[in-house]
């Protein structure tokens, strides 16, 4: 069995209640945790949806 370290499940819960309960938006939540792209470092937030979004649909477009 896997074990998942503590402190990245107490991110991932604390970035779920900003989102959820105080209505944050995950890239403000990156933001104020010094993350650009990933909100608890594991999940993708809006920015970095957007550009993997992006490159998708450059590399398919070329194919």
């Amino acid at each position: 069995m896997i074990q998942t370290p503590l402190p990245i499940i107490r991110t991932i819960y604390g970035g779920m209640m900003h989102h959820y309960i105080f209505k944050n938006s995950w890239d403000e939540i990156a933001k104020s945790k010094g993350q650009w792209l990933l909100f608890d470092q594991i999940h993708l937030g809006g920015r970095a949806a957007k550009i993997l979004f992006n490159a998708t649909k450059k590399y398919i477009s070329s194919v």
